[in-house]
């Protein structure tokens, strides 16, 4: 992208904007290239967007796909929907002009389509929606973060100034986050994204693992080199699920599926130059190799009660119809009724207030604080029956366990008892001469004799004579 107007003199997030424009706008035009192009010819997109100040129309959309090349029109009519679905308002301060042209050159031999390309997922970048400024965690926290973050902004410093690629090749950031769900890992994802100007790209197990042995890893190795051409961010939820123990003792195809899948991910992490997130509800027991290669282990907790304040403080936007306007002590005093709530949890909250409100009032709605606390306490006591039926279940599942347990020691135990009750004494007494009757016989075989010799019976004592 070419801009007409300095990028300096724009603002961080519009620069962000158009970076991510500008990554997104060329993943599609490949996709479209390669879905519309013939095979003979490769079609080179070339696009040319130009800034300028607001006041012209947002967006104007050229292209030169007057010769005839397969698909060419094609391809720019995809880009041209993409734009439109991707530039639906005006950043504020410039407008937005965008051409684009083709170039046919000789393709390559055509590589022989793998039959499984179709099946594997396409990865897509996406803009960062939150920010440093927009996230409430403690400064501590904060300071974990930028620590890591280092190793990128001072990257070249460290690594090529002062030599340190001699010690560690690989200049890569891995970070963990952990902690209980709902408090910010999401959210700091994105805000690292754009801390650093980059897109960010997201996974979850599901986009990854397929029903195919061997398909995982290879949908990895696929993400890793979208996340590097994109020059992206990487994210990856339910950590435990990417980084836990390999098998051992392989028994079956999906722990060999899973064991390659893990070798995967060591290899990739071993090889990537940027930034890597994983997360996870709990700190789970990863495999010793992926601990040795994280940089950071940061937890995020629940909010305290003056981050609880600053949160709801966040949720409050200036056209936000007040009863009244909250002071520090009234957010304070809200906070104290809802302990425990996470920060998705306190989102949840005031935005079903403010639908109740608009359902019960319409445009004459006022919110006071105390709609807010009751909102809060509702919260509260809806996650606490939540988590009471959730101990339940489980306690229910233990005794299930439990009870499963006893009643096959007490089926042992009765099929005993009828074995032994079933055998009297006569039928025990039989037992014993058929199995003496059968040594006899064996031994009468051998040429012993079949009868036992009887012991020999001691003579009667003699009664001295008187």
């Amino acid at each position: 992208m070419n801009y007409e107007i300095d990028k300096k003199s724009l603002t961080s997030e519009q620069r962000v904007w158009l970076d991510n424009l500008n990554t997104g706008l060329m993943a599609e035009l490949q996709r479209s290239v390669n879905a519309n192009g013939r095979s003979t010819l490769s079609l080179v997109p070339a696009v040319a967007v130009t800034v300028r100040k607001s006041g012209e129309a947002f967006l104007t959309f050229d292209s030169n796909a007057s010769f005839s090349i397969s698909g060419s029109l094609a391809v720019a009519l995809d880009a041209k929907k993409w734009l439109e679905a991707h530039t639906e308002a005006d950043p504020d301060g410039f407008a937005l002009r965008v051409k684009l042209s083709f170039a046919a050159k000789e393709a390559p031999a055509p590589r022989r389509k793998d039959a499984d390309d179709d099946k594997r997922p396409d990865f897509v970048p996406v803009k960062p929606r939150y920010t440093f400024d927009q996230i409430i965690i403690p400064d501590d926290t904060r300071r974990q973060i930028m620590d890591a973050l280092a190793v990128v902004r001072h990257r070249e410093l460290v690594y090529d100034t002062w030599g340190f690629s001699q010690c560690d090749p690989t200049p890569n950031s891995i970070l963990s986050f952990y902690g209980p769900p709902g408090t910010g890992k999401t959210m700091c994802a994105h805000a690292i994204a754009a801390y650093l100007q980059k897109p960010l790209l997201a996974f979850n197990y599901a986009e990854i693992e397929s029903k195919y042995v061997g398909e995982a890893a290879k949908n990895l190795k696929k993400a890793f080199a979208t996340a590097t051409e994109m020059d992206a961010v990487m994210f990856f939820d339910e950590a435990d699920s990417f980084l836990g123990k390999r098998v051992e003792n392989v028994q079956s195809g999906n722990d060999q599926s899973l064991n390659s899948q893990r070798s995967q991910m060591l290899i990739l992490l071993e090889e990537f130059r940027g930034v890597v997130i994983f997360a996870t509800n709990l700190q789970t027991n990863f495999d010793k190799a992926f601990e040795s290669r994280i940089l950071a282990h940061i937890k995020l907790d629940l909010p305290n009660r003056e981050a609880r304040a600053a949160i709801l403080r966040g949720l409050m936007p200036e056209r936000l119809p007040l009863a009244a306007p909250m002071t520090d002590d009234d957010l304070l005093a809200v906070s104290d009724k809802m302990e425990g709530l996470a920060g998705r949890e306190i989102k949840q909250a005031v935005k079903q207030l403010l639908f109740r409100k608009a359902a019960e009032d319409g445009a004459e709605a006022r919110i006071s604080a105390d709609d807010l606390t009751a909102a809060m306490e509702a919260k509260v006591t809806e996650k606490s029956n939540l988590e009471a039926e959730a101990e339940a279940n489980k306690q229910r599942e233990r005794e299930r366990k439990e009870k499963a347990v006893m009643e096959g020691f007490k089926r042992d135990a009765e099929r005993k008892r009828k074995y032994l009750d079933s055998m009297s004494l006569e039928s025990l007494q039989e037992a014993v001469k058929r199995k003496e009757e059968a040594k006899a016989k064996e031994g009468a075989a051998e040429g012993a004799d079949p009868q036992p010799t009887p012991p020999e019976t001691p003579a009667e004592p003699v009664a001295p004579a008187e």
